[in-house]
């Protein structure tokens, strides 16, 4: 059985709407629905206590706000489930989402957290034609799960809009951390602690799950909790990266740059080195659209260099001014340098010298002061 937990704030309409996605596309008798309300401020306990007492819905309200993370807390304590499924309230679930979806959790046993793809969420985004109601929904889903291989993608990090997790990442990490109030990064966090306990991290590629997103705050917009929400988004940033000592690179995406390099694409194998480029998801996502790509990471920052260590080639070095070079050895079609080379004394020289670890028609991009730029070995 799986616990879905699914957290309302104000959102008794959209709570209601996935709950009838959920009966209308999951086998009966393999799951429970416990609702938090968090302490909401219209009529939302009313219409949720006279929710059809054949869905079985567990609900339970708290009298406080909690949070995201204490809502969905409080929700994951209830649970009785193998797995726990943590589900946005302004969600519309699919066919076979719950089946397809553990196919890919037990798939693998170091997997510990799977999540789909969808309309609207950071880097499981997929692109929709408009969808006007659930029939539609359904059919795209329908479709898509038809025409995608269950490809399940190793990620850096996961959205938490809709999150499978087995049960015994929950007992070895708990539950989300409260600190991050009202919302936002908790889900990156979960996500760290899940991998520095040693679990993977996956998309499903062959499940799509409509998400209309942010609802919950759309809902308090005009009251202090919502003005509050960019502050979450800024806070809930530096609690994480200082909680964790990462750079100020952490969830920077440095793709697009890359993908601009014509010469990575008439390589079958291209070697990338990525210097000091943080702990984000861009070499999964190189990964992605280079399958056979031999890439490496060296970080001046341990924490950055640590996350990334179980899925590629990453290195900690302290001072890579000077020990960059004890670090790397043959020769890349690409490196990715993302710091002010500049001010360095001789900065010219280490260009120079990185050139001796390029191959022909190999490029050096660096990052420096919010400018791009591109030296080949020409």
């Amino acid at each position: 059985m799986t616990s879905i937990v699914i957290l309302n704030y104000n959102t008794p309409e959209f709570t209601i709407n996935c709950i009838e996605s959920i009966k209308e596309n999951t086998a009966a008798g393999s799951y429970e629905i416990i609702v938090v309300d968090n302490a909401s401020m219209d009529d939302s306990v009313e219409l949720l206590q006279n929710i059809p007492k054949e869905y079985k819905v567990n609900l339970i309200v708290s009298k406080r706000n909690l949070g995201f993370s204490g809502g969905c807390n409080l929700g994951m304590r209830a649970a009785k489930g193998e797995e726990i499924c943590l589900l946005n309230s302004d969600t519309i679930v699919t066919p076979n989402w719950l089946e397809l979806l553990k196919d890919a959790l037990y798939g693998d046993k170091k997997t510990g957290i799977v999540g789909p793809v969808t309309n609207r969420a950071v880097r499981q985004q997929i692109s929709t034609p408009k969808l006007n109601n659930k029939r539609e929904i359904y059919d795209f889903a329908r479709n898509y799960a038809d025409k995608t291989k269950p490809v399940y993608r190793t990620h850096f990090n996961l959205v938490f809009f809709c999150a499978l997790i087995k049960r015994e990442v929950y007992s070895r990490i708990g539950g989300l951390d409260e600190s991050f109030f009202p919302g936002n990064f908790e889900d990156d966090d979960y996500s760290i602690r899940a991998r520095m306990a040693g679990f993977k991290l996956v998309v499903a590629d062959n499940v799509f799950i409509f998400h209309y997103g942010s609802e919950s705050f759309k809902k308090v917009e005009d009251s202090d909790f919502g003005k509050n929400y960019k502050n979450a988004m800024d806070s809930g940033r530096a609690r994480l990266i200082k909680k964790y000592g990462l750079s100020g690179y952490y969830q920077a995406d440095w793709t697009d740059a890359i993908y601009k390099e014509q010469n990575l694409k008439k390589i079958e194998s291209p070697r990338i080195l990525l210097v000091n480029s943080g702990a984000n998801s861009t070499p999964y996502a190189l990964l992605e659209t280079y399958p056979h790509a031999d890439i490496s990471l060296i970080s001046n920052v341990f924490m950055d260099s640590l996350l990334l260590t179980p899925d590629f080639s990453s290195k900690f070095c302290e001072n890579t001014e000077t020990d960059l070079w004890n670090h790397i050895s043959g020769k890349y079609d690409l490196i990715y340098l993302t710091w002010d080379i500049f001010a360095l004394k001789d900065w010219e020289a280490f260009i120079a010298k990185i050139f001796e670890y390029l191959t022909k028609d190999g490029a050096v991009l660096l990052y420096a002061n919010v400018e791009l730029k591109t030296f080949r070995n020409e």
